[in-house]
């Protein structure tokens, strides 16, 4: 059996710190970074770095909020409301598209 260089000395697959942060952060939601860090002291995993991979959740939206919604959306919802210029003007824009919808929707030939 031949073996070259690379395959010689491969390990298995490890997991990533950030999978073992979010790995304990699931288990453990309200742990703040020191906590997590001391937990997972054998990995080398600092405070500042568990920190860092916590701001990535919030912000990419693999934490979810209270909701349910992901962060990019509820931040991409408030953006829109910004926009329309308050909540009410929104909700009016948001009836206007559904409307538009359904009567596209409506002029759609139906398959026979």
């Amino acid at each position: 059996m031949c073996m070259n260089k690379k395959t010689k000395n491969r390990r298995a697959p490890q997991v990533s710190k950030a999978q073992l942060i979010k790995d304990y952060l699931a288990s453990h939601p309200n742990a703040r970074p020191t906590e997590i860090a001391e937990a997972l002291k054998k990995h080398k995993i600092s405070a500042a770095y568990v920190s860092n991979v916590k701001f990535i959740m919030r912000t990419y939206g693999t934490a979810a909020s209270d909701e349910g919604a992901p962060a990019h959306i509820i931040r991409a919802a408030a953006k829109f409301v910004q926009v329309c210029g308050g909540m009410d003007k929104a909700r009016k824009a948001l009836k206007v598209a559904q409307d538009v919808a359904d009567i596209l929707s409506d002029s759609d030939p139906q398959p026979e």
